[in-house]
């Protein structure tokens, strides 16, 4: 298989977490800031949270992956797709939480943060900073090939 980005994979994922939490900060912080500045709330989130994904999306492209074999607008479509996809697997883990296990929502989406990273992870590293998805697709086929063979 081609290597899907520059780096080991223990050194991405550290790089992964940590831009995730410079994400987080960037998302509470100017969510903040803007509520303080009289914003209506679902104006401060939606500006605070794709801001924060722009950053996001910049220190994934340049350190944590440094990516830089495809267009950046391709990548970033695709980092939109790959961050949808997570918010799907934190609201499937909050609704069956707090709906099926009858814990309190916040512990619910706490608890969505690990596979919500992991798949993220994954997403980012072979899709969006990757191979891309005909590419990995194709990587997947060559090595299930070598295995039967």
């Amino acid at each position: 298989m081609r290597p899907a980005a520059k780096g080991t994979i223990s050194r991405q994922f550290a790089a992964y977490v940590v831009v995730g939490i410079i994400g987080t900060l960037i998302d509470f912080g100017l969510f903040w800031a803007l509520l303080r500045l009289q914003v209506r709330p679902p104006a401060a989130v939606t500006l605070a949270y794709w801001l924060a994904t722009a950053v996001q999306f910049y220190l994934n492209r340049h350190w944590t992956f440094r990516a830089f074999e495809r267009a950046a607008a391709v990548q970033a479509g695709m980092y939109v797709a790959v961050t949808v996809i997570n918010w799907l697997v934190a609201l499937l883990f909050v609704e069956a939480g707090t709906h099926v296990f009858h814990l309190t929502p916040l512990l619910a989406k706490a608890l969505s943060i690990p596979p919500s990273a992991v798949v993220g992870f994954a997403g980012n590293r072979y899709l969006t900073f990757g191979a891309g998805l005909r590419g990995t697709i194709g990587d997947v086929r060559a090595w299930l090939r070598r295995r039967e063979g």
